[in-house]
């Protein structure tokens, strides 16, 4: 199998697999409903394309070269800027698809702010929880990505000094 191959493979089964877990765990004691498949679908999606983007920025940059001080900062701000803008869109997805439900939403939120419960801004909590999310399951997925390539890089220096001491 090919390198790209596998990558997207990986990139696939990884990203199908947190769908059909989320799915499972969003529909324990629920009815089926399209807008939750059309949200988890964007998230799963947007992961896709947020990754596939950040891979093609980093190889780019040749950032499998630095050193973790300075690859774990900008690995984290890619991480943050993916879940900033998936997150936040997969709610506005499930709300425009559930027009019922972002209404409940919305006057859930108007009614604590009301009563004094919350603060003002708690109305975006649901946007900002989406999008940390969004940028944990996006770290995780650089630390495999990372450390595949450092694995990979590992075997090839041993193969390398290897096939020096058998030539020598």
């Amino acid at each position: 199998m090919t390198r790209t191959r596998l990558y997207w493979t990986c990139q696939l089964a990884g990203w199908g697999a947190l769908f059909v877990t989320n799915l499972a765990l969003n529909l324990v004691g629920r009815p089926f409903d399209w807008p939750t498949v059309a949200t988890l679908a964007t998230i799963t999606v947007g992961c896709i394309a947020g990754t596939h983007t950040f891979r093609l920025a980093a190889r780019s940059a040749r950032w499998d070269r630095l050193r973790p001080r300075r690859l774990v900062p900008l690995a984290l701000a890619s991480a943050l800027a993916v879940g900033a803008v998936v997150g936040p869109a997969a709610v506005t997805v499930g709300f425009a698809l559930d027009p019922e439900h972002a209404q409940a939403y919305r006057e859930s939120v108007a009614d604590a702010i009301e009563s004094g419960k919350v603060g003002p801004t708690y109305g975006i909590t649901l946007y900002v929880v989406n999008a940390v999310n969004v940028a944990v399951y996006v770290t995780a997925w650089m630390l495999v990505y990372f450390g595949v390539h450092v694995s990979r890089r590992a075997a090839e220096a041993d193969s390398n000094r290897l096939e020096a001491e058998r030539v020598a």
